[in-house]
């Protein structure tokens, strides 16, 4: 099966959830702000710190121009809609 985990709190990072992660065996986190300093990077660093020895994928922006467009647009092409997240997801189970 496949679980959301939504953080409604990212500082300090709830250490429940972290403990609640750490018990499964993929997890995807997206992120709609940069890569580097990014909550996912942060998230990622203390399920290590509790011993989560599966696998952990980020989709965030990762230092590019995002030029105009509508957010509809500019989510699709980043990856963060909710078809694009599916997909990696559906795409990654094969």
């Amino acid at each position: 099966g496949t679980s959301v985990l939504k953080l409604c709190r990212i500082k300090p990072i709830d250490p429940a959830a972290v403990i609640l992660a750490s018990h499964y065996k993929r997890i995807y986190f997206f992120e709609e702000g940069m890569l580097n300093g990014s909550v996912a990077l942060s998230f990622k660093e203390l399920l290590d710190k509790n011993g989560f020895s599966g696998t952990f994928s980020i989709t965030a922006v990762d230092g590019e121009f995002i030029p105009h467009a509508s957010v509809a647009r500019t989510l699709n092409k980043l990856g963060l809609d909710s078809d694009s997240m599916i997909k990696k997801i559906t795409e990654d189970k094969r």
